[in-house]
């Protein structure tokens, strides 16, 4: 290569020219950085998130508990199934040591050597088991003051644990946490979490031992695994499954993680019981497996991928005009030493090549350099994410992954190098095909592109803008190929930031309509926990939550949606109104009011739905207070009054029509739900099922409440029925006739509102967990978790959007200053001139200020043209992978980045002038070009 003329000339110019050179390397260096944040940086938050989410259950994707060695063979071989690992509850020994006498067990556990590591099991000092006469046990045991240490010696005798009711004057004892409830001589089994009740009235604890005993050295001491509960009766103990002890075993528990690269699309649950691997339970692990490809939520999957091809494309652009812009910029100057060579035989094909060879030289060098850049700000965004990453998945107090674990694969680097190499031949082609083409003569003359050509002026131009507004427009009409250059820089600049700012701003309303469509929610600051449960289950609940130290305060309230039914009229002339709207958005058409009253059931029926909220009293007369209602009245238990709320809203997506589709996305806001008054009485009907018919109960109006009155307790959010809140007893009333003889639940069932005060307690932990059985038939919720899990995402789409912004700005950036550099620099010889005829300062200032305008008017239309093309195509994308939304463009924010963009393009043009005038008049006169 070094022989090759054309490459070693080439080489010279980029030599001489380092100013320009230099500016090549850096777009190419961004533009490689930004691919590898797109594609190594996409896979790397993927499997982050992936590994913080095994920090709730485990690394598994799939566990089968009861399987037998047979079975374990069968599945072992099913095609999607990648590793395996086991695991067995040996029992419950006595644990001499202990110091907390509620805590009397040790709880052994043993795991195959692979299960150690999917269940998340550290470390705090020693080793992990080598043999199956080896324990590590909880740092918990030591914590609650045990003096159990590395080397010590447990002896063991292991039994299976079961109680049995023994008060015959009692006739059920209910263990809500563990779903357990226990009759007067009964017995059942109980779960490694049950806790110890000692000796007591109810019933009593057996223990069947298993013929199993020896001894086991402790060598190591863990962290409390996950799984262990506060208030077990035993602390967690592990020693090593061996596979001759595995073999031995009836039963054991089975983890598997899938080959989901492979498989992504098959249906887990499926394939195992296709394979005969039923009767038994089966847990699907969904905080790991809803971040691979084998979610059956595909909305993450398509998000990704139309935000990927969106970045790619977007940076390619901004990429090549950058590139296309220095290679065309120094056209001129190069056409010459390329035409000498020319002369002296060397073909078009040679010519081509020195772009081309030039192009590519810098990317071998821009190649590592961005892609190590790109590493870099891949691990400070990662940083920036992890605030975020908790709550998204609600598991704050669990993250403390180091963020820093870049994903790179040959697929990943091979995209990049593909992309940036695309990316650079499409930028070098259209100067290397025109220099090809020019002959030697009219190279090294270097008028290849200048015409004869004569601007006249007029008078009525220089009436209106002055001598310096002429110029400016000649000026501009003369190097209208530069001036091009530098407003498709700038036009660049502005469509990179108007149509992120529109992918921002319409992620955002995404996530506030998707993660907002509850009715009603409860006041975080008040409340943080919600418990849905019904009947006894209830009682028990309640009891165990009332009395446990971690717990400020609860309330008991109702909530019954759709829960009874109102006459049409008692709806007010608004609502009708908004909703006639909506119907005429899915008609495309404008309905009569006898077409709106047939399509629509229940305008054309006698009733309506009507939402029910009851509170406890306390509540009842704080929101009396702060409507102004008569509390008296609200809080009688004898008397049914109700506040009622005033606002809502109807929208073509809580609206909908079969087999229709809207004109468009439309919310009505309606500030009047009824045109009831204060003091109306207001029938209401509510089905009672053992009595098969509709009960009527007379509700008095004793206010009416805004939205922002009640927003102490609860918010309401584009309620689509009218909500009546009332008293407890009144509430207690209609789910009693609501509620089927002998059913524990209803369609107004107690939910119980918790306030923690911060002291240390797992009653949330285990609530969550009993919740989470198959039987358990109550859950618990956070009150934030609409607003943790929706500033989540926001925080995220903002780091990352922020990121990008900054980065692809660097590039158009340097496309600006580059753009603006050759097009002053051409301009020399005029600007040489008009100061030898003594124009002064200010009105060189104000010419340029002029063409600014101007070059900056041609921008605006550009990026106007090419903006909103690009966004009616993410705004489709968008309402495609998310439904029927309304997405207007922030033109507040858009207006905001033209301006930066103009002030830009003014200042670098400024500063370019400015330099320009401490060069010496006679050298700029005697320039014949760049």
């Amino acid at each position: 290569m070094k022989k090759n003329i054309v490459f070693y000339v080439t080489r010279q110019y980029m030599k001489q020219n380092k100013g320009r050179t230099f500016t090549t390397f850096a777009g190419i260096v961004f533009m490689v950085l930004l691919m590898t944040c797109v594609f190594v940086g996409r896979d790397t938050g993927i499997y982050y998130l992936q590994d913080v989410a095994s920090l709730k259950d485990g690394k598994w994707h799939v566990s089968m508990y009861g399987v037998t060695p047979e079975e374990y063979e069968e599945v072992r071989e099913m095609p999607n199934v990648k590793e395996t690992a086991l695991s067995a509850a040996l029992g419950s020994t006595l644990f001499g040591t202990s110091a907390n006498p509620e805590r009397p067990y040790l709880n052994l556990k043993a795991y195959s050597v692979p299960c150690f590591d999917w269940m998340n099991i550290k470390l705090s000092e020693g080793r992990l088991p080598e043999n199956s006469r080896e324990i590590i046990v909880s740092k918990s045991a030591a914590e609650d003051g045990s003096d159990i240490a590395v080397g010590d010696l447990v002896e063991a005798e292991l039994f299976e644990r079961s109680i049995t009711g023994i008060n015959s004057e009692i006739k059920e004892t209910v263990f809500p946490f563990q779903n357990i409830t226990i009759k007067y001589g009964e017995t059942k089994d109980v779960p490694e979490e049950f806790p110890y009740w000692g000796e007591n009235e109810d019933f009593r604890e057996n223990r069947t031992y298993t013929g199993q005993k020896g001894t086991y050295q402790v060598v190591g001491i863990m962290e409390p695994p996950a799984y262990e509960q506060m208030g077990a009766a035993g602390y967690t103990a592990i020693t090593l499954l061996e596979d001759s002890q595995a073999a031995a075993l009836e039963t054991f528990n089975l983890f598997l993680i899938l080959d989901v690269e492979n498989n992504p699309d098959q249906d887990i649950l499926g394939l195992l019981r296709a394979a005969g691997a039923g009767g038994y339970e089966i847990d699907v692990n969904d905080y790991v497996l809803a971040f691979t490809a084998s979610t059956s939520d595909t909305t993450l999957n398509l998000v990704v991928k139309f935000m990927t091809v969106f970045f790619v494309v977007l940076i390619m652009a901004a990429s090549v005009i950058l590139i296309y812009n220095v290679f065309n910029m120094s056209f001129q100057e190069r056409s010459r030493y390329l035409g000498m060579l020319c002369s002296i035989g060397a073909t078009g094909r040679q010519k081509r090549s020195s772009i081309f060879y030039e192009a590519f030289f810098l990317l071998v060098f821009a190649l590592p350099t961005g892609v190590l850049l790109g590493i870099g700000v891949i691990r400070l965004a990662m940083a920036a994410f992890r605030p975020f990453i908790g709550s998204f998945l609600r598991i704050s107090s669990l993250v403390t992954i180091d963020p820093a674990v870049i994903r790179i694969s040959w697929e990943n680097l091979a995209a990049v190098i593909l992309a940036s190499t695309v990316t650079v031949l499409i930028s070098a082609w259209l100067p290397a095909r025109k220099i090809g083409k020019i002959g030697p003569v009219e190279c090294i003359r270097g008028n290849i592109w200048k015409k004869s050509r004569q601007y006249q002026m007029q008078a009525s131009f220089i009436h209106m803008f002055g001598a310096e507004g002429m110029l400016a427009k000649n000026m501009l009409l003369r190097r209208n190929k530069k001036v091009r250059s530098v407003g498709s820089a700038a036009a660049v600049f502005m469509v990179v930031l108007t149509v992120t700012i529109f992918g921002s701003d319409a992620v955002h309303r995404i996530i506030r309509v998707k993660m907002g469509e509850e009715e009603m929610s409860l006041n975080t600051e008040r409340y943080d926990y919600v418990l849905y449960a019904g009947g006894s289950k209830f009682e028990a609940l309640k009891e165990e939550i009332e009395k446990d130290a971690g717990v400020e305060y609860t309330a008991k309230w109702r909530d019954g949606m759709f829960a009874g039914q109102v006459p049409v009229e008692a709806y007010g002339a608004e609502y009708w109104e908004a909703l006639h709207g909506v119907f005429n958005l899915y008609y495309h058409r404008e309905l009569s009011e006898e077409e709106f009253r047939e399509e629509h059931g229940f305008r054309g029926g006698t009733s309506m739905p009507v939402n029910i909220l009851s509170v406890d009293m306390d509540t009842m007369r704080d929101m009396a207070g702060k409507i102004g209602a008569d509390a008296d009245r609200l809080l009688d238990p004898e008397q049914t009054s109700a506040i009622v709320l005033s606002m809502g809203a109807v929208s073509t997506s809580s609206f909908m029509i079969d087999g229709m589709s809207p004109e468009k996305y439309r919310m009505f806001r309606i500030s009047r739900m009824t045109d009831m008054k204060k003091g109306d009485t207001v029938p209401v009907s509510l089905y009672s099922p053992d009595e098969e018919k509709e009960v009527e109960m007379s509700v008095e109006i004793a206010g009416f409440a805004e939205t922002n009155q009640l927003q102490d307790y609860v918010e309401f959010k584009n309620n689509n029925y009218m909500w009546l809140i009332v008293n407890e007893a009144a509430g207690s009333r209609m789910a009693d006739i609501l509620r089927a003889e002998g059913a524990d639940s209803s369609m107004m069932d107690e939910m119980l509102l918790i306030r923690m005060n911060g002291k240390p307690t797992d009653i949330i932990d285990r609530l969550q967990r009993a919740s989470e059985q198959d039987d358990a038939r109550f859950g618990i919720l956070e009150t934030e978790y609409q607003s943790t899990m929706a500033n989540a995402i926001s925080g995220i789409v903002d780091v990352m959007l922020f990121s990008f912004i900054v980065l692809t700005s660097v590039i158009c950036l340097l496309n600006l200053f580059n753009s603006i550099r050759g097009w002053r620099l051409e301009s020399r010889q005029e600007i040489a001139v008009l100061r030898s005829v003594g124009m002064a300062s200010g009105q060189m200032k104000k010419m340029l200020l002029y063409e600014c305008t101007g070059i900056f008017l041609w921008a605006l239309l550009l990026a106007g043209v090419f903006s909103g093309m690009l966004i009616a195509c993410v705004r489709f994308g968008l309402v495609i992978i998310f439904g029927n939304l309304e997405l207007p463009t922030p033109w507040l924010w858009i207006a905001g980045a033209a301006l930066v963009v103009g002030a830009v393009l003014t200042g670098l043009t400024l500063y370019g002038f400015g330099r320009e005038r401490q060069e010496e008049l006679y050298e700029n006169m005697r320039r014949e070009g760049v």
